[in-house]
């Protein structure tokens, strides 16, 4: 795939979404079960733990009415569950950050569709106009990780690591990416965004 910058990818990423018929929705409890399943297949087996107890926990919050201040959408094609995507922005966190939520993606999905999902994201984040940085915590491993590279295709940067933190030799890696810059660059390239 040719190196694009970030404004390249955003335009791309509703029409290839829109060409692969990929549905976008808001998570609901009704999703839990097959998005289980998707983490089971595309996550490290040391890491399905940390994710479920996170979807319980965001399940247990919508069911009561409370904001955990966690928002995902599943994209689905074929009404098969291929991705959860989101972000969240927690009340004790200075009000121009937000944190990428999980970010899981079927294997088999091309690394063009993740590519487009990953711009779907993170077009919602830049919708909200307080969130200067976003920042992500990614599994460390880039031969068991197949989103470290897309990553980086992004201009994400790594600024901490947290050695074993999912086991022996299973790193965290935080990355950090400027969203002002991104926007910046849409306006500089005159794309339009939504903002709310």
């Amino acid at each position: 795939m040719e190196k694009r910058n970030i404004a390249d990818y955003l335009q791309l990423t509703k029409r290839i979404i829109l060409s692969k018929r990929v549905g976008v929705r808001g998570f609901i409890q009704n999703d839990y079960a097959p998005i289980m399943q998707l983490a089971m297949s595309a996550l490290p087996e040391s890491v399905v733990p940390l994710f479920e107890s996170t979807l319980s926990f965001h399940l247990k919050c919508m069911e009561k009415g409370i904001d955990d201040g966690r928002r995902f959408w599943v994209y689905l094609h074929d009404a098969r569950h291929i991705s959860i995507a989101g972000y969240q922005h927690r009340a004790s966190d200075p009000q121009d950050i937000c944190w990428a939520g999980w970010f899981l993606v079927e294997k088999r999905v091309s690394p063009r569709l993740k590519i487009s999902i990953l711009g779907d994201m993170l077009e919602k984040c830049l919708q909200h106009p307080a969130f200067r940085t976003l920042f992500i915590e990614v599994y460390a491993n880039e031969a068991a990780s197949n989103i470290y590279s897309i990553y980086r295709k992004f201009n994400l940067q790594e600024v901490g690591r947290i050695e074993d933190y999912y086991g022996h030799d299973e790193d965290l890696m935080i990355m950090s990416l400027d969203l002002d810059a991104i926007r910046a660059e849409l306006r500089h390239n005159e794309i339009p965004f939504p903002v709310h």
